[in-house]
């Protein structure tokens, strides 16, 4: 069995596609490992604001992702979309985790307007490109967001944060692929449609896949800087 750095199960033989990413993943952790967000969430210590920014703009994030998601597995694999779709609609999980250590509610943290931050708003835009160039290029911009949340709980793992004591650690027992069905499906797709397209297809597609795990990072950072 291939695995990506300790986390998802590839059962095929790897291929020079999904080598690729794996060596992009394992570059842009670098810089997000060592984002003070992240090393907040390992050391079990935040500013509730950067927490509060964090949800709230994941949420309008996701509510563009799930959109987008079911575009293009739709022109995709449409029978993957309709085993798949609930998982990104679990993400909820994960935020009652941030909400708790708020001490608030979803819809108290949503109250008023809250409206898309600079990155955010950059992300999103950078994945409506991708998909407007075709559906497997957006899905490469797509599928950053889970590989990368898989491999970074890895790593947290792997840094001892997941300890009682820690307020996130069951955020980041939300992402570990203990069974990962959601990316690992992502990524077998993205590889498999990729092997009927050409190099310079690829080489974009892997470019708007970089791009997007700078976009996870930036994300980070921005939740920081409110």
């Amino acid at each position: 069995m291939n695995k990506i750095k300790g986390g998802i199960n590839m059962s095929k033989p790897i291929t020079s596609l999904q080598r690729q990413l794996q060596q992009i993943v394992a570059k842009q952790l670098v810089d997000i490992s060592r984002n003070p967000f992240v090393q907040g969430i390992a050391a079990g210590s935040l500013p509730s604001t950067a927490v509060a920014t964090y949800v709230q703009q994941d949420n309008l994030y996701l509510q563009k992702y799930l959109t987008n998601y079911q575009q293009v597995l739709g022109i995709l694999a449409p029978d993957l979309l309709a085993t798949t779709i609930h998982a990104i609609d679990t993400e909820n999980r994960a935020h009652q985790v941030l909400l708790a250590f708020l001490q608030t509610d979803n819809a108290q943290l949503m109250k008023g307007t809250v409206i898309e931050l600079p990155t955010t708003r950059a992300y999103l835009q950078h994945i409506q490109t991708a998909i407007t160039a075709n559906a497997w290029q957006g899905l490469a911009a797509l599928l950053a967001c889970p590989l990368i949340y898989t491999q970074l709980a890895v790593e947290l793992q792997q840094q001892q944060a997941v300890v009682h004591r820690n307020p996130f650690a069951a955020w980041i027992d939300f992402y570990l692929p203990k069974a990962d069905y959601f990316t690992k499906r992502m990524i077998e797709l993205f590889v498999n449609e990729g092997q009927t397209k050409s190099d310079y297809q690829q080489f974009h597609a892997l470019q708007r896949f970089e791009a997007s795990c700078k976009y996870e990072n930036a994300f980070f950072t921005q939740a920081m800087e409110e």
